[in-house]
């Protein structure tokens, strides 16, 4: 629910950030609350569940892993905006395009299926990769990509969560 002390901290990051333009915005936020902790303010921690950062949602997967809906997905852990739109896209939460950004009937599409065991490496993805966005320029046909393997356990990550991951992890979009 809304409240006034809440809006204030916001504020106060926005000139945090205004004053200290070298500085993150995760980091204003954080100078910020520490300040105002030691001045009383308190608040509590929403489920990272069902409050997801962009790793735990993107990459780890854990509330799709869970069965869970998360209500909020910050789209971060990824730079650039064309990247966070098209993260957004292809995970369905994206609202603002028509629906012929999904489906076009007069497109043509490639779907690239990079099945393959996962000793095969990063270097023969990127150029699995590669060869299906030439051809899909070649055949003049929007190239749909699967998910890529990340090749290596993470420390921290649900079970299985850690096979695969969207091409944003690899590749600068």
């Amino acid at each position: 629910q809304p409240h006034a002390m809440n809006c204030e901290v916001l504020e106060d990051v926005l000139v945090y950030m205004q004053q200290h333009p070298d500085k993150h915005d995760q980091y204003a936020f954080n100078a910020v609350l520490a300040v105002r902790e030691k001045a009383g303010y308190t608040y509590t921690l929403l489920d990272p569940l069902l409050f997801c950062n962009g790793a735990l949602y993107f990459s780890e997967r854990a509330p799709q892993m869970l069965g869970l809906k998360a209500v909020v997905v910050q789209n971060n852990h990824i730079t650039g905006s064309n990247s966070k739109m098209h993260r957004f896209r292809e995970h369905l939460l994206w609202y603002l395009d028509s629906p012929g950004y999904y489906a076009n009937a007069s497109a043509s599409y490639l779907v690239y299926d990079n099945v393959q065991a996962a000793a095969m490496g990063v270097v023969d993805e990127h150029a699995a990769l590669l060869s299906a966005l030439a051809l899909g320029e070649i055949l003049q046909r929007t190239v749909i990509l699967p998910l890529f393997c990340l090749y290596h356990a993470a420390p921290g990550l649900y079970a299985g969560s850690a096979d695969w991951c969207t091409a944003e992890e690899y590749f600068e979009l």
